[in-house]
């Protein structure tokens, strides 16, 4: 009796990728299929959003640009790992995420102080596994590659487009974007411990960063 092959379906070759690609962050050498990946993208399997105005803003310290984002990210399926991600303005695409140490409570960016389970870093970076709900939020800190213009004065809005590429191929998955605030400086704060940002997002109508109080 010969054999039939059945082809997969959309829902059953994005769980498989997602599998494959878990394995293969975990050390695993994978060769992922080319005919799964284009569906994955297909899917739409991220929903993100980003923060305005006061919630993403960017500054100079140290001789160095800083960039803070409050981001919310929804997975559609389960068992999805955190994607690429890609910030650019209207004068950098080389930004780059900044790397944080999970093990330590706090980290000092840009003069600021923030609590390390606040921001989102580490888990774009290592490509872990979203959870069970799908649903992550919190900041994303990176450092510019080009100086504030100057024709972006102190409070001047400026545009931002975060991407999400998938990771195994580095195709294009989801696009947003959002208005930065420029402060060319900023003063020492330190966090507060966050409510919910989504719960935030639900009173203003838009993803929030956690409160701040200034450092004695």
């Amino acid at each position: 009796m010969p054999y039939i092959r059945r082809k997969l379906s959309t829902a059953e070759i994005a769980n498989r990728l997602a599998h494959a690609e878990k394995l293969k962050a975990q050390g695993m050498e994978i060769e992922i299929p080319k005919e799964w990946l284009t569906p994955a993208r297909e899917l739409h399997l991220f929903e993100v959003s980003v923060a305005s105005g006061p919630d993403a803003l960017v500054w100079e310290a140290d001789g160095k640009v800083c960039y803070e984002i409050a981001l919310c990210l929804r997975a559609k399926r389960s068992g999805l790992l955190y994607p690429d991600l890609d910030i650019e303005t209207e004068w950098d695409k080389g930004i780059t995420l900044e790397s944080i140490d999970d093990d330590r409570a706090a980290v000092k960016f840009g003069q600021m102080l923030y609590y390390t389970e606040n921001t989102l870093n580490s888990r774009f970076e290592n490509h872990i596994m979203l959870p069970r709900d799908g649903f992550a939020e919190g900041l994303v800190l990176a450092r510019g590659s080009r100086s504030i213009p100057a024709e972006y004065p102190d409070f001047h809005g400026a545009k931002f487009t975060v991407r999400l590429l998938d990771h195994s191929s580095g195709e294009l998955m989801e696009t947003v974007q959002g208005q930065l605030i420029v402060q060319r400086s900023r003063k020492h704060e330190q966090q507060q411990r966050p409510g919910s940002l989504y719960n935030r997002a639900e009173d203003r109508g838009r993803g929030s960063p956690p409160s701040r109080q200034e450092e004695e």
